[in-house]
């Protein structure tokens, strides 16, 4: 069971503060304390989700307990009451820090609301940092040195610099939202929320509210209020991939955004304001999707203010070598096997291959391989077992796979074949590393016994 936030009240007002504790204790656990040192103490001691704090504290000023409760924690959620409600009061707290002001005797509905609201946005934003630590081994850096890759380096230190929307461009796979968290990491930007969303991957019916957020019941199914993703990004980044694919009637509202910065909830009349920067990629050509009539023309100007385009792996061939040292050590670590090295001759076919998958196939290629290669060095024959068309004996070229039918039996054999090996491996690795018991390797695994069982007979019945 999750649970109960804990909220500090600071309030000298003894009443006062027992009667809010009454109103909150239903919902929340709820501390008090009568004095501003008093507060700043039980908030080192207590480590509270949410402060509720006085702004006239007795003769000591709430703005300065507000500062030294902030430099304690910076991202603590501090709600500022006070019976001396004025527009100085309100944006002098607000500038120092605090994440709302309300009226000492506010409506019961309004605080609750309040509270949810910078509860919400503070777990929000420490969901959003924890994802950004775990991403940030692999969006560290970029790999390569050829000439292409740096003049896609150059657009990013420029892109960082500013606040206009960027349009990424290039191929599926060429690692276009490696770029988007580039240019954020690289900006002023970088200690705020990167949020991302794929256009294609969400349906038609739903973009709207994920990016804008719903009020209760303004449709079927929403069953409470929602923050949408402008509202979760703020001042952060809101990366939209395979931008393209989003329906007109939502490029429009998208289109407002980008203009006046503003936007409303879905069942609201109610305008909201964000500050947040739009990183937009895409791999298709968006000037001829304007000429059909599926890309407003005002939108696309208004997203190419800065283009960065993702060259295809084809075009930067010299940078394959680096990048198969990069994946190779991701893909030990992932697997948590000793790290593996790879031959002059798989280098060689790696380098000679086409790539029509870009990086993203690259990736994938030396996973598969790593997880069936037996020993420390990846050899060719690795590579044509794991993907073998990769090797050369299976072209598309081949007059006799000229054949839509005969390709796609082909595609599908392989990719079982593929399956089969690495499910044999698997299967043998686990056994030797639990000493053939299967009842401990389940339970690492997290997987069930007979499920675990059934995986490996299925290998020992092919042989």
């Amino acid at each position: 069971m999750k649970s109960k936030a804990h909220i500090l009240i600071i309030d000298d007002d003894h009443d006062f503060a027992t009667d809010l504790a009454l109103l909150l204790k239903s919902q929340y656990r709820v501390s008090l304390a009568y004095s501003g040192s008093e507060g700043l103490q039980a908030n080192q001691r207590l480590e509270p989700d949410l402060v509720l704090l006085d702004l006239m504290l007795g003769e000591t000023d709430g703005i300065e307990i507000l500062k030294k409760l902030l430099i304690e924690n910076g991202q603590l959620p501090v709600i500022m009451i006070t019976d001396y409600a004025s527009i100085e009061t309100a944006v002098e707290a607000i500038q120092t820090g605090a994440v709302e002001y309300i009226s000492k005797m506010p409506h019961r509905d309004e605080l609750l609301v309040t509270i949810e609201k910078a509860l919400l946005q503070h777990s929000l934003l420490l969901e959003s940092q924890a994802l950004q630590r775990e991403s940030a081994r692999r969006f560290a850096k970029m790999v390569g040195v050829s000439a292409a890759l740096n003049e896609v380096k150059n657009r990013i230190s420029l892109s960082a610099e500013n606040r206009f929307p960027v349009l990424i461009t290039g191929e599926s796979g060429t690692g276009k939202e490696l770029v988007a968290r580039q240019i954020h990491m690289r900006s002023p930007r970088k200690g705020k929320p990167f949020i991302t969303l794929n256009c294609a991957a969400i349906p038609r019916e739903l973009a709207e509210s994920e990016l804008f957020g719903h009020e209760r019941g303004s449709f079927t199914g929403a069953t409470q209020r929602k923050a949408g993703l402008f509202e979760i990004a703020h001042e952060g980044v809101l990366f939209l991939d395979e931008i393209g694919e989003l329906d007109l009637d939502i490029q429009v509202k998208l289109l407002r955004v980008l203009q006046e910065g503003e936007f409303s909830r879905v069942g609201s009349n109610s305008t909201r304001v964000t500050n947040a920067r739009i990183l937009a990629a895409t791999n298709m050509d968006l000037l001829q999707a304007v000429e059909k009539g599926t890309f407003r023309e005002d939108l696309f100007y208004r997203l190419d203010v800065l283009q960065v385009n993702v060259p295809p792996l084809r075009e930067r061939k010299e940078d394959i070598p680096l990048l198969v040292e990069h994946f190779l050590q991701l893909a030990c670590l992932d697997m948590k096997v000793p790290l593996k090295t790879i031959s002059q001759k798989a280098l060689e076919v790696l380098i000679q291959y086409s790539w029509p998958g870009n990086i993203r196939e690259l990736r994938n290629v030396l996973m598969r391989a790593v997880v069936l290669s037996e020993t420390s060095q990846i050899d060719a024959a690795d590579l044509e077992v794991s993907f073998p068309s990769i090797s050369g004996n299976k072209r598309i070229s081949d007059p006799l796979e000229l054949n839509l039918e005969s390709f796609y039996q082909e595609r599908q054999q392989a990719a079982e074949r593929a399956r089969r090996q690495v499910e044999a491996s698997f299967v043998k690795q686990l056994l030797a590393k639990f000493n053939d018991n299967v009842s401990l390797a389940a339970r690492e695994l997290k997987m069930n016994r007979t499920s675990l069982h059934k995986m490996i007979s299925r290998t020992k019945a092919r042989g």
